[in-house]
């Protein structure tokens, strides 16, 4: 068995919080009020310390207000796909590391395309127009993204850029999942949960027969955390290797397909297949996701 490793933890995509009436309101904590130091000057030069201190922080709640309302993970529609209907994805995230939002674009063949810094956010009609910089496809070049709401819900966007000539519509959150198993064609998620409570359930030790890495034992449990499915790909030596969350599959027979995403970088978003195979006593694991294949034995 030949294993990439994974460095992974839980968590799954969620829906968007419902749009409360106002976007400033939701994030008014999270930028602190900027603190002036007054001049021993005049009234005036307090005055215009103030102001311009001011006028910054109002500028960076307005960059937060408008772009949290994109920084859950979003799919590209069906209808908007190229590449040999590659799935991309979209999210805008903000980093403490260096105190800036960012905007981060990925595929299931491809993986992370683009990182890119936000220079400025600003609303202009029904448009959001925000201006980046590339830190990872092309470094350094800056481009900027219009950004419209394709929906009342604020579920679905549509993301367009002349960087690359990227133009895409994308659905936000859960339903993003929802879309990416409606386009596979997968069963609901009720179906593979039922289906892996019944014959996956619990933990299981590789089969001598595909262990690599000197002989090492790794061991493959599916469980439910909440109301939640995860896969857990693990050993002795390593600890956690790879632990993704189950989102649906389809069931055929003996065998399985189901859809994961994985909930940690350096493969955060990432959707893969994985195929399970009852076999007596156990069951087969093959993905092409870093080249897991391995038999597992129930205890």
């Amino acid at each position: 068995m030949v294993i990439g490793v994974l460095l992974l933890n839980t968590v799954g995509a969620q829906h968007q919080a419902a749009k409360q009436t106002t976007r400033t309101n939701r994030h008014s904590t999270k930028y602190s009020a900027m603190k002036v130091t007054k001049s021993s000057d005049s009234k005036t030069d307090d005055t215009t310390t103030t102001d311009a201190n001011s006028s910054s922080t109002d500028s960076e709640q307005g960059i937060d207000s408008l772009l949290s309302d994109f920084s859950q993970s979003a799919c590209e529609d069906p209808a908007t796909r190229t590449n040999g209907g590659d799935i991309t994805y979209s999210q805008f995230y903000y980093s403490n590391d260096d105190a800036n939002w960012h905007w981060r674009f990925w595929s299931t063949k491809r993986g992370q395309v683009e990182d890119a810094t936000v220079s400025s956010a600003s609303n202009e009609g029904s448009d959001d127009i925000v201006a980046l910089k590339s830190d990872k496809y092309e470094p350094g070049t800056r481009y900027v993204a219009h950004l419209t709401w394709l929906n009342d819900a604020h579920t679905k966007y549509n993301f367009k850029t002349s960087f690359k000539n990227i133009d895409g519509d994308y659905t936000i959150g859960k339903a993003a999942m929802t879309d990416y198993a409606d386009v596979n064609d997968i069963a609901t998620s009720s179906d593979i949960k039922s289906w892996l409570s019944s014959n996956a359930t619990g933990r299981t030790s590789e089969d001598a027969s595909t262990r690599t890495n000197g002989g090492e034992t790794t061991y493959s449990e599916f469980d439910k955390i909440g109301e939640l499915w995860y896969w857990t790909l693990s050993s002795k030596k390593r600890g956690v290797i790879a632990q993704a969350l189950i989102n649906s599959g389809t069931i055929s027979g003996d065998t399985a397909k189901i859809h994961a995403t994985s909930t940690a970088q350096p493969y955060l978003n990432r959707n893969f297949e994985l195929t399970v195979s009852l076999r007596t006593g156990g069951y087969l694991v093959d993905t092409d996701f870093q080249s897991i294949h391995g038999a597992f034995n129930f205890k």
